[in-house]
């Protein structure tokens, strides 16, 4: 049977009611670079090989008097994610088929 790593980054990130940006749009494509180079240095450290890597991402909506929005988008960004100059609000919508 295959060795299963996981690699987990959790990040919290609040933000005023006035504000309707759906949290999932603060991964940028510069802090996808970031989770990416730290999962393949934790790869290399260990000698693994080629494996499958996932990359998902959770963002939970929690308004006071009404219950948790969960959304999880799952392989939301890959391997091979580049590091850009910039990633435009549209960019990032499109990342996740918003």
């Amino acid at each position: 049977m295959a060795r299963r790593w996981h690699l987990w980054k959790v990040r919290t990130r609040t933000v005023r009611e006035d504000l309707q940006a759906l949290p999932e749009l603060s991964v940028t494509r510069e802090k996808q670079h970031v989770v990416v180079r730290t999962a393949q240095r934790f790869l290399a450290e260990r000698h693994v090989g080629e494996c499958p890597c996932r990359f998902d991402v959770m963002a939970i909506d929690n308004c006071p008097g009404q219950p948790p929005v969960v959304r999880l988008h799952k392989d939301a960004f890959s391997l091979k994610c580049e590091r850009p100059a910039g990633a435009s609000h549209r960019e990032r919508q499109d990342a996740y088929n918003l």
